[in-house]
């Protein structure tokens, strides 16, 4: 007997490897090839997948015993008190629910695969006898739940018993135990077969079918994603539960009741009673032992009706012969139903979801996420009192879940063109009109998840002043999916005539996606940037709302534009070549370059304090500076010297390295001499004038220890070298180097110049951030002003040296030694302004520029 049973086990292998590929393949989506690539590289995968699934629910089920177990010393605290059994009972009923709960959840898909039959259409092919056949199913389906079924059944005696040293316990609980795992199963089975029915039917797809369908799947996934939250909200609430029933009437009357309703009450009551024996009336032992009875009864008969459908499944089916009636064919009348290809497209997204469980996941969890995120983050918040703080704290959150939310969306209705792609790809579709087709569902997602969580919030507390705050911060969410769903067709998408949604480029896969996570995260870095800002200025909350909405709106519109300009309409597609655009349009390269180095500046020290964050207290301050000197000049090495040429291709499109330095103005032919003295003579200019300025206007206070003091938090001192070397080389290489001669495509001298200026003074809004740390804002503003004059002499000494070395030169002394001769002291701002708009700024520039044109004109050679 054991060892028939034991070759019904082994021959029960396959077929559960079987059952649980399929299972795998249905939710896989249109991940099913890189489920059989793994096959095919290894012809164990399936199997030590199905073991890992197996162990990892059995583990998880063996901690579910933890809540009785609390329960029973909650009761021992508690002995003779009112109420205690109905407490205990109602504690040891959410267990076995749970219990119920896992097992459906473990066994579902598999089941549901199970079901439909599939696995066993080869079997019957083979001289196997129909009662063997059956003992071969059922054996699959215990090896399909062998450890998770082993692991709820004898973890809860086991551990009640261990724990407690109480043997009648164990027992009781064990009673329990055994019938409520077959009650589940059999559940299971009931489940498994209507899920089969669903996921597994054959035939044409109806709009029932469908709904159907997607109902079921998002009560599966709901439970899914329920079951952890009702775990810990049981865990929490032992003592509320045994303080609420403590204080109800009548509880003798409905321990009566209750203890006879057999599942999940009928053993609950049992175990309660076993537990604490003491002062127990007869009639609720009497109750609880026919609840128990009741319950062995209904679990009895769900068994046996679980037996028939699986063999209703397994067994033979046998094939009708009828005899066939020749009819004549008559015509039928087709009437072909046209849609426009952008509601043809989201129509065929539509069903994929429906028919996808992946897909599925992906439209569902867009939505579920943020709401579970953000009421599980205001939890701590006073939600009868909002004030502003908790606006803009529930403001944080929401916003925070652009980070990943649009991710999520791309990946997954992107990915939907894996599966069919061959038709696809021979159907006369426009790239513009799928791309369309993509972005109209996606965006509603997005609204809808953005919206949703703030909107039930307002529901609950009436403070609609959160609703407002974030419907006017939708723009952005549009702006962080757009800005994803542009990146990811830029970097996987490309082709030479045309973008593409499909992944084309799949070379360097992590890289990318990393990529287009750090720009992401900056963008959202900006727009809190801007809002801590205005609220640094003590802007009001609706005039918050006013530019955030202004910001959003701009930005959508900016990546609306490309969006046309990456995919062109159909009477434009003749004459389009992918790329270029930020050299046909030079406005917008200066933009996304602008954009790029703010971004490059603040990535570093994210990645930085990541990494650093564990060691933070034992690193000197000393090395921390030269650690983030590391970072930052590097990043941004990496994107002049590698994204920018290579990647953009700018400030031209076929280049090498070596030509790359010369269209900079960093190749080796060129007048060293020469550049070194207009460098150093700007510079000798500009610091007599802001000398002169800060004498008239101000105190002016000579402190060597401002650039050779020693490094503090405060002061950088002699590093001060060292650090200026980023903006005096990477600024000078971003707004003049690769800016004007992408500017020189269309634009005039004058023009170049007052871009470039405009560019780095606006640049410079990036010390925006230091108010954060007590800077007065108007400061920034005059620096933004100053800047752009002095870019305005930066643009000229460019074009008329062709070189960037003395803009280098220049820049470098300004940020370093020139330090030493602008710490002056005024006692009024009216000085202040003329000080920094004319003796930093308007002067400096004109004589700068005179005599960059004076030494241009003569030959300064080396003597």
């Amino acid at each position: 007997m054991f060892k028939e049973t034991f070759e019904l086990y082994s021959l029960a292998k396959q077929i559960n490897h079987e059952v649980f590929l399929d299972a795998q393949l249905q939710t896989a989506g249109s991940k099913q090839d890189q489920i059989l690539e793994k096959m095919e590289k290894s012809n164990k995968y399936v199997r030590n997948q199905t073991i890992a699934m197996k162990l990892v629910f059995a583990i998880v089920l063996c901690f579910l015993p933890i809540l009785p177990l609390i329960t029973y010393f909650q009761m021992k605290d508690f002995i003779g008190s009112y109420g205690l059994h109905l407490s205990a009972a109602f504690l040891f009923s959410i267990f076995f629910g749970l219990n119920l709960l896992y097992i459906i959840l473990v066994g579902m898909l598999n089941v549901s695969s199970f079901m439909s039959g599939n696995a066993f259409k080869w079997l019957r092919t083979l001289p196997i006898a129909e009662k063997r056949l059956k003992n071969i199913g059922f054996m699959t389906i215990f090896r399909n739940l062998d450890l998770p079924l082993i692991a709820i059944t004898f973890s809860f005696p086991l551990i009640m018993g261990i724990i407690t040293l109480d043997p009648l316990i164990a027992l009781v609980s064990a009673l329990t135990s055994v019938p409520n795992v077959i009650f589940g199963f059999s559940i299971l089975i009931f489940i498994g077969e209507r899920m089969s029915r669903v996921l597994y039917s054959e035939g044409a797809v109806s709009k029932k079918k469908s709904v159907i369908r997607m109902i079921t799947m998002l009560s599966y996934i709901i439970m899914a994603m329920s079951l952890g939250f009702v775990m810990q909200w049981a865990f929490s609430s032992i003592d509320f539960f045994f303080e609420i029933f403590f204080s109800l009437e009548n509880v003798s009357v409905i321990n009566s009741i209750l203890s006879l309703i057999p599942f999940p009450f009928g053993p609950s009551f049992l175990i309660s009673i076993v537990s604490s024996p003491s002062n127990v009336s007869l009639g609720l032992w009497m109750n609880s032992i026919i609840g128990y009875i009741l319950f062995l009864i209904l679990t009895f008969i769900m068994y046996r009706g679980a037996i028939n459908s699986l063999k209703s499944v397994i067994g033979a089916k046998k094939e009708k012969t009828k005899e066939v009636e020749v009819k004549e064919k008559k015509p039928k009348e087709v009437n072909i139903e046209t849609r426009k290809p952008i509601l043809a497209l989201i129509r065929k997204d539509l069903i994929t979801v429906s028919r996808d469980f992946q897909s599925f996941m992906f439209v569902l969890m867009p939505i579920v996420l943020p709401t579970i995120m953000i009421f599980s983050s205001t939890a701590a918040l006073n939600l009868a009192n909002i004030g502003v703080f908790d606006i803009l704290i529930i403001w944080s959150f929401t916003i925070s879940t652009c980070i990943y939310i649009p991710s999520m969306l791309i990946s997954g209705f992107l990915n939907m063109e894996e599966t069919g792609a061959t038709i696809l790809a021979s159907l006369p579709i426009i790239p513009r009109d799928q791309a369309k087709a993509k972005i109209f569902t996606m965006l509603i997602i997005q609204t809808v998840s953005f919206l949703a969580p703030p909107l039930i919030l307002v529901l609950i507390t009436g403070a609609w002043m959160i609703f407002f705050l974030i419907l006017f911060t939708v723009p952005i969410s549009w702006t962080c999916l757009l800005l994803i769903f542009e990146l990811k067709i830029r970097l996987f998408g490309k082709m030479k005539y045309k973008y593409v949604i499909e992944e084309i480029n799949r070379s360097n896969k992590v890289l990318k996606w990393i990529l287009i996570f750090l720009v992401e995260l900056a963008v959202i870095f900006f727009y809190f940037l801007i809002v801590l800002i205005l609220l640094l200025l003590s802007i009001e909350l609706w005039i918050i709302s006013m530019v955030i909405l202004g910001v959003g709106l701009s930005s959508t519109l900016i990546l609306v534009f490309i969006f046309n300009k990456m995919f062109p309409k159909l009477e434009e597609i003749g004459d389009y070549k992918t790329g270029g655009a930020l050299r046909e349009s030079p406005i917008l390269g200066v933009i996304v370059l602008t954009i790029l180095y703010a971004i490059f500046v603040f990535s570093p020290q994210f990645i930085e304090g990541i990494i650093l964050l564990p060691f933070i207290n034992d690193i000197p301050f000393l090395t921390l500076l030269f650690i983030d000197f590391g970072f930052t000049f590097g990043f941004l090495g990496l994107l002049w010297f590698y994204i920018v040429p290579f990647g953009l291709k700018l400030p031209y499109k076929e280049q090498k390295f070596k030509q790359y330095l010369e269209n900079i103005g960093l190749g080796k032919n060129q007048p060293y001499f020469r550049n070194l003295i207009i460098g150093i003579g700007s510079f000798i200019i500009f610091i007599t004038i802001s000398l002169l300025g800060g004498i008239l206007l101000g105190n002016y206070i000579f402190i060597p220890e401002i650039i050779f003091g020693t490094p503090t938090v405060t002061n950088f001192g002699w590093f001060l070298f060292i650090y200026m070397l980023i903006p005096g080389i990477w600024e000078e290489v971003s707004f003049r180097g690769v800016l004007i001669p992408n500017l020189q495509r269309k634009y005039s001298e004058l023009s170049i110049i007052l871009l470039s200026g405009c560019a780095f003074g606006l640049a410079h809004s990036m010390n925006f951030i230091n108010v954060l740390v007590g800077l007065n804002p108007w400061l920034v503003v005059l620096q933004i002003n100053y800047a752009a004059f002095l870019g305005f002499a930066f643009a000229y000494m460019f074009l008329r040296t062709k070189s960037l070395i003395p803009c280098i030169i220049l820049h470098y002394l300004i940020d370093s030694l020139g330090q030493l001769f602008l710490y002056v002291q005024f006692s009024n701002w009216f000085a202040l302004i003329i000080y920094f708009v004319f003796f930093i700024g308007i002067v400096p520039m004109i004589l700068i520029v005179l005599f960059v044109k004076y030494s241009t004109k003569i030959n300064i050679q080396k003597p």
